[in-house]
């Protein structure tokens, strides 16, 4: 009989324990949009190898998002959506530039970390997969997707405050760990030598989360 009490005492501790549990919890969806400044970046190629000059550019992104936040500090967001990469190039500053546009779908995996209920970093792995890439001159359009790489990985590190109940801004940096192209067409390399030059995309955003539906 004591045996009984005891296991329905402990089912009755873990049923509450698991109400209290969920209720100090958030689940949200909802939609997002940024504002990013683009560029390349270029390592292991010496200044005087540069074919061209490189410049930022201003672009877009738009995206859905899931995100969970637990109990305590911790929380989770998957971030669904569509974001414009790319640069500006010319051979010199008096040369007219042509635009590089590279198009992908892209899902950042991000940890959040809450100092108080509004501010929060956020940091883990951006996923990307590029749909098409064009190189726009004044005269022409150059289809480029044939060149790079499809699937890139990228790490973004973020702040964030939520300024209300239903929206939130944050402050973002990615840089790629996956090249964007085999053969990089942007150096020259070395007389003699394997141009051991790599490059990555990266960018800065500034992005608006509004908060569609939340359970608690």
């Amino acid at each position: 009989m004591k045996e009984k009490v005891k296991i329905k005492t402990a089912i009755i501790g873990i049923l509450l324990f698991s109400g209290i549990n969920l209720s100090a919890q958030r689940f949200e969806v909802g939609i997002a949009a940024g504002f990013d400044m683009a560029n390349l970046h270029l390592t292991n190629s010496p200044e005087n190898n540069f074919i061209h000059t490189i410049s930022p550019i201003a672009t877009f992104n738009i995206n859905g998002f899931l995100s969970f936040k637990n109990k305590t500090f911790w929380g989770l967001s998957v971030e669904p959506g569509f974001i414009r990469k790319g640069w500006s190039q010319s051979f010199n500053s008096n040369d007219p530039k042509n635009k590089l546009r590279l198009y992908y779908l892209q899902m950042p995996v991000l940890s959040d970390f809450y100092l108080t209920d509004r501010l929060y970093l956020s940091v883990g792995p951006e996923i990307s997969y590029l749909i098409n890439a064009k190189n726009k001159y004044d005269s022409n359009t150059q289809d480029i997707a044939e060149y790079l790489h499809r699937f890139e990985l990228s790490g973004m590190a973020a702040i964030g405050f939520r300024m209300s109940e239903t929206m939130s801004i944050s402050f973002r940096y990615s840089h790629g760990l996956t090249e964007i192209s085999e053969d990089i067409m942007w150096t020259y390399p070395e007389p003699g030598s394997a141009n051991e030059a790599k490059d990555y995309n990266q960018y800065f955003q500034v992005l608006i989360k509004m908060r569609i539906k939340n359970w608690r």
